[in-house]
This record gives C-alpha cells, structure tokens and sequence, in this order.
C-alpha cells in the first residue's frame, strides 16, 4: 500500500508539472498527450506501453488545440490519469492487458471535462492576480509581481495535482472493480474496441482536421501502423 501511495504521489506531482506546460509556463508540448504519458510510462517503468498509449490519446485529442483565449477541454489531465491508472493497475494488480486500458480509456476520457472547468476557474481566480500585477507595475514593485506570477504557477499547479491524484484513484478503483466482474465474452469485446475502435475514432478526429490528400495518408498509414502493433500483443 506504501509503494501504491508513493507511486500516486509520483504521478500526481507528475501531472501537476505537465499541467504548468499548456499555458502557465514552458509551453514546450510536454503536455501533450504523446509525450506526456511516454514520460509517465518511462518512469513507472512502462516505457513501450506509454508511446503506444500516449499514441492513441493523442489521435483521440488532436482537436484540443490551444490558441488564444480558447480553453479546449484538458487532454493532458485525463492522459496523465489514464496512463497512471494503466501503469498501476499493471504494478500491484496483474499484467495490462487490451481490455483493462481500454476500460481504463473509456472511464478516463470524461475527465477531460472536468479539466476543462477546472481550466476556466483557475483563469477566473487568475484574473484577480493580474491585476494585482498590474497594479505593482504602476508603481514599480517588481517583487509584487513576481509574487503574482508565482502565486498563479503554485496554484496551478496544486489544483492540478490534486485532481490528478483523485481521478486516477477513482478511476483506478472502478476498473478494478469492473475488470474483475468481466466474463470472458465482455474481455473480448473490450479488447476490440480497444484495437480497432479506439483508433478508428481517433484517426476520425484527425482526418476532420485534415484537408490535404497527403495528410490523409499520413493518417491512414499511422492507424495502420498502431493497430497493427497493438494487435500483435505489443501492448499488453
């Protein structure tokens, strides 16, 4: 139970720090989906089931395009907490295989809702801050805003980790609770959609964003290429 805690510690820091990537600091894509859940399976030990994973959030995710003022829903917090669920449930349940991500997926995806939300409350929160800022600027107090900045990163960042670690727990909790009540038909049927659905869908995101023939390819050739892998048993 001390290495499960630990491990969701880890993940939450994990997630909270990635968090910071998509508009409060850095912005070096290490918050997208592909990268993010690569890193969290590199560390937990997963390494080859976190690009394969990371892979197929990302196809499902590709419209969550930050710009401006738009605030799309939070793909990073609900890939951080399904590449966690999977990572764990692997650790200290049994070996991951195409039904338990795939449950894990499925129960996983809404979070990116609630992410969005918690994306505007803390914009909201964060309006007060920039003024505050503004209004040391006038007056000259570097030190004020500096505060301000910091004030907004660490809460940020605190949210972020903390509904890292509640929805993973709680997703993890229900796919163990479900995986284990599975018979061997439901296994199955999670398994295909696992990989071929999955993927479909997301190769449908991608191919809506797409207007040029080469990319279209290019996207036909990727779904090809991830199931194709995942059905010879790569990520189990």
């Amino acid at each position: 139970m001390t290495g499960l805690t630990l491990n969701l510690a880890l993940i939450s820091v994990i997630g909270g720090l990635l968090s910071l990537d998509r508009r409060a600091a850095m912005q070096l894509m290490l918050s997208q989906p592909l990268v993010a859940v690569s890193l969290l399976g590199w560390m937990m030990g997963y390494p080859q089931d976190g690009v394969l994973l990371g892979a197929l959030l990302q196809l499902i995710w590709m419209s969550c395009v930050l710009f401006g003022a738009n605030v799309p829903r939070n793909d990073t917090l609900a890939s951080v907490s399904i590449g966690g669920v999977c990572f764990l449930y692997a650790s200290y349940v049994q070996p991951l295989d195409a039904a338990t991500w795939t449950l894990a997926v499925l129960l996983g995806v809404p979070i990116c809702v609630l992410g969005q939300w918690l994306d505007i409350k803390l914009d909201h929160l964060n309006l007060g801050l920039a003024a505050k800022a503004d209004e040391a600027a006038l007056v000259g107090d570097t030190r004020a805003i500096s505060f301000s900045i910091f004030q907004a990163i660490l809460r940020i960042f605190l949210v972020n980790a903390t509904a890292v670690a509640v929805t993973t727990a709680t997703v993890l909790y229900l796919v163990v609770m479900i995986r284990g009540r599975l018979g061997p038909s439901s296994v199955d049927g999670l398994g295909i959609i696992g990989i071929y659905l999955i993927p479909a869908l997301g190769v449908a995101v991608a191919l809506s964003l797409l207007r040029h023939r080469k990319g279209l390819l290019l996207a036909a050739l990727t779904f090809i290429v991830v199931s194709t892998i995942i059905a010879q048993g790569q990520l189990h």
